[in-house]
């Protein structure tokens, strides 16, 4: 029986390792994936997929990236062309123009981000390469630091949780006064949404998942220079634009976790980081990180891929 077709357009490795997963029930292509991104999931994928554009078939389902990147619509827009009356646009975070466009096509879309198993479920990888990165970026353990976590959704929950288990002092801060009692109950210091100057000066990690421009220059100033702050959050993140001028600390821009990718490459404001355009590689030997973390990632996108499965 012929087998229906699958689009997949653009994205990290988890784009790569779902395109291979469901070759099994589908007919996959891939476009949008430069060189780099291919050869670094460790084979050539895109050879053992049918180029069935190529013959002038369509596609049924058109799968997009977790997190849609507005300077990419003319591609997205492009790869719905792609797809036959009445097929189906499957996209993640931010895609309202795209589930506009996909209406005025004629074509059903899903935002699987949206679905409260899959969003709990990405949430939990994301809490532990975050705690990965902390340890990486100071070089001390959890245990006995002064944590702050902003935001107290998904992400800032289970956090928090496996903060307090590994043995961390933590403060947590929520707008929603519903949360800080949860906070409370958990055994958690709560906070409204930004602690006083005196809390600041003190802390030794910031993770911030509030995709909100909270910190400002006063915030900022107030950081020591043995902090880092780590941006958990979607764009714009948790800094105001100016307040970037009076940043003393390391500061992780790390959105898109779990993403492999952002795993080791990370734009990090520190003087003894070489940057590499808008990136940066924190260490020396990142190369041997990769192919580590690589396997290992492989593995966290089960979760991911078997939402997937579902709905396709």
């Amino acid at each position: 029986m012929e087998k229906n077709r699958l689009l997949v357009a653009g994205g990290d490795v988890r784009m790569l390792y779902a395109a291979e997963k469901l070759s099994d029930i589908y007919d996959v292509e891939i476009i949008g994936f430069d060189k780099d991104k291919l050869s670094s999931y460790g084979n050539e994928i895109s050879e053992s997929f049918k180029r069935f554009g190529s013959t002038g078939a369509k596609a049924d389902v058109l799968l997009l990236p977790p997190v849609f990147n507005k300077k990419e619509f003319a591609d997205v827009c492009a790869a719905m062309e792609r797809i036959k009356d009445g097929g189906t646009v499957l996209l993640g975070v931010g895609g309202e123009q795209i589930e506009k466009e996909a209406e005025s096509k004629g074509l059903r879309h899903y935002n699987y981000m949206k679905d409260e198993v899959l969003a709990l479920a990405n949430a939990v990888p994301t809490a532990e390469v975050a705690l990965k990165t902390a340890m990486e970026e100071t070089g001390r353990t959890i245990w006995g630091s002064r944590v702050l976590v902003t935001g107290f959704g998904r992400i800032g929950e289970i956090l928090t949780d496996r903060l307090v288990k590994l043995g961390a002092d933590v403060t947590a801060a929520a707008r929603k006064e519903y949360d800080r009692m949860k906070i409370k109950a958990m055994g958690v210091k709560p906070s409204g949404i930004m602690p006083d100057r005196n809390l600041l000066s003190e802390t030794d990690i910031i993770f911030n998942t509030v995709p909100a421009e909270i910190f400002g220059a006063e915030e900022i100033m107030s950081l020591g220079e043995s902090c880092i702050f780590i941006d958990l959050a979607s764009k714009p993140g948790g800094i105001k634009k100016e307040a970037f001028s009076y940043m003393k600390c390391k500061y992780v821009w790390a959105t898109g976790l779990p993403a492999y990718e952002m795993c080791f490459h990370k734009k990090i404001m520190d003087k003894n980081h070489e940057k590499i355009g808008e990136m940066t590689i924190s260490c020396e030997n990142a190369t041997k990180r990769e192919k580590i973390l690589q396997q290992k990632f492989k593995k966290k996108c089960a979760i991911w891929l078997d939402f997937l499965f579902r709905i396709c």
